[in-house]
């Protein structure tokens, strides 16, 4: 079967597709129509030269594809709006800091604390580690310890 050099990756709700110097993306908007791009590479004499040496071509076509193809993603997404943005995150995340009683939160936090003194006096001890390590792991579980009392 011959070459045919042509290759694409998918974008968001559409397709890039590329043969040699000419790619087209296809993205379908939210109204369900298609839009459709048609643009030509702009190649240099510089990268024409540089591809032509054979370790350093892989990595100049390397970064020329990843270029493209988020090039061409973030084309694709323009189209959409962000679903969540960030007066009603911060809203929500008030919300359901609100939500938890006084007792919630002590619950929490003591479970918490348990969590932490298990790895610190149950974990760490059982690493394979040199003393030098283990005595700056102890120090910094120390340091932690105090500030986390507060």
């Amino acid at each position: 079967m011959k070459y045919s050099g042509i290759g694409g990756q998918a974008v968001m709700e559409g397709v890039m597709m590329q043969n040699k110097d000419t790619y087209a993306v296809a993205v379908r908007k939210p109204d369900h129509e298609i839009d459709v791009k048609v643009s030509k590479r702009k190649n240099s004499k510089t990268l024409d030269a540089v591809r032509k040496i054979p370790i350093l071509r892989g990595v100049v076509s390397f970064v020329d594809s990843l270029y493209l193809g988020m090039s061409t993603l973030m084309y694709s997404a323009s189209f959409f709006e962000d679903e969540d943005d960030e007066s009603t995150s911060a809203s929500k995340k008030k919300d359901k800091e609100e939500a938890f009683t006084e007792e919630e939160k002590a619950k929490k936090a003591a479970k918490e604390k348990k969590q932490f003194s298990i790895l610190i006096f149950k974990v760490f001890p059982n690493l394979n580690v040199s003393q030098r390590t283990s005595t700056q792991l102890y120090t910094l579980s120390w340091l932690l310890c105090k500030d986390y009392g507060k």
